[in-house]
C-alpha cells in the first residue's frame, strides 16, 4: 500500500495504515516502541485529514498532546521518531 511512493505523496488511508495497522515504521529503529490506541489514534488521523502533507509538514510533538490527545511523551516521541524518519525519506518534503 503505497511502500514504494514518497510519503508526501500518500493519502490519508496510506498515513492511517502505515502508523495504526503495520509497524514497519518503527521495527528497525524503535521496535519496542510503546505506541497510542491504534483504534482512537486512527480516528484522529481521519477526523484531522492527515495524509502526507499534512503529516510531514504540520505534525509536530504539541500537536499530538493538543490536537491528539496523547499525554505519554513517550508515545509522542515514537510518532514524531517515525514522522521524522520519512521527512528524511521524501525527496518531496525536502524540496
Amino acid at each position: 500500500m503505497g511502500d514504494s511512493t514518497d510519503p508526501w505523496d500518500w493519502t490519508v488511508e496510506q498515513v492511517v495504515h502505515r502508523f495504526c495497522k503495520s509497524r514497519d515504521l518503527w521495527e528497525e529503529g524503535m521496535p519496542r516502541a510503546k505506541l497510542p490506541e491504534s483504534e482512537q489514534f486512527e480516528q484522529n488521523l481521519i477526523a484531522n485529514d492527515i495524509d502526507g502533507p499534512a503529516l510531514l509538514l504540520d505534525m509536530d510533538k504539541e500537536t499530538l498532546k493538543s490536537e491528539f490527545d496523547i499525554k505519554s511523551i513517550g508515545q509522542r516521541s515514537a510518532i514524531m521518531w517515525a514522522v521524522n524518519k520519512l521527512r528524511s525519506i521524501s525527496l518531496k518534503y525536502q524540496s
